[in-house]
């Protein structure tokens, strides 16, 4: 009786801690970098046309309130550049990367790529957009990326979506596959 006795207050020691590990195991995220500035040849933070880079801006958050899980209401996010004549892009919950795709759709001007990472878990959101006669449209998205909670580098951000003899191409990751492996599928913007 005395090893049940044993057993029991160390079982109800250690439960506590185990699902506490487990809470922060399920709310580990992966980390992002900024991808890098565009190259010398090509504008991909052109988002209005003006043959200018628009890479300086500013992120905006709107503190939520309790656990988004339980009714509460999660961090938003707005992109204020400071050039006026973008206006803010209100991109909701999470925290955003932002990769400049350069002029995907032909309208010469570049359009934005969205990467925002989960409340939990790692899987990540990837929106594209366009500002379009003064306003920001979605272009494409939103998609999912998952990682398998492995780091995605600037590299792999930018590589995800492409613009290839006139078509452009997502390289959608193939859920099936234990490896994640990227399979490039044309998208119409």
């Amino acid at each position: 009786m005395t090893d049940f006795k044993y057993f029991t207050k160390t079982f109800l020691y250690l439960l506590p801690l185990l699902l506490l590990s487990c809470k922060n195991e399920a709310q580990r995220t992966t980390p992002l970098t900024t991808p890098a500035l565009p190259t010398e040849n090509t504008i991909l933070w052109d988002f209005n046309g003006d043959k200018k880079e628009d890479n300086d801006y500013t992120l905006e958050m709107v503190k939520g309130e309790g656990n988004p899980v339980e009714d509460g209401t999660p961090d938003s996010y707005n992109i204020i550049f400071t050039d006026a004549a973008i206006p803010d892009l209100e991109i909701g919950c999470c925290q955003p990367i932002l990769v400049g795709e350069g002029d995907l759709n032909g309208d010469g001007s570049a359009e934005l790529t969205v990467v925002q990472a989960p409340m939990n878990g790692c899987t990540y959101d990837l929106t594209t957009w366009s500002l379009q006669n003064g306003k920001w449209q979605q272009v494409f998205g939103p998609e999912m990326i998952p990682t398998g909670c492995d780091e995605l580098s600037a590299d792999d951000l930018q590589n995800l979506i492409v613009k290839e003899k006139g078509k452009v191409y997502f390289y959608k990751t193939d859920v099936n596959d234990e490896d994640f492996k990227k399979v490039k599928t044309e998208i119409a913007l």
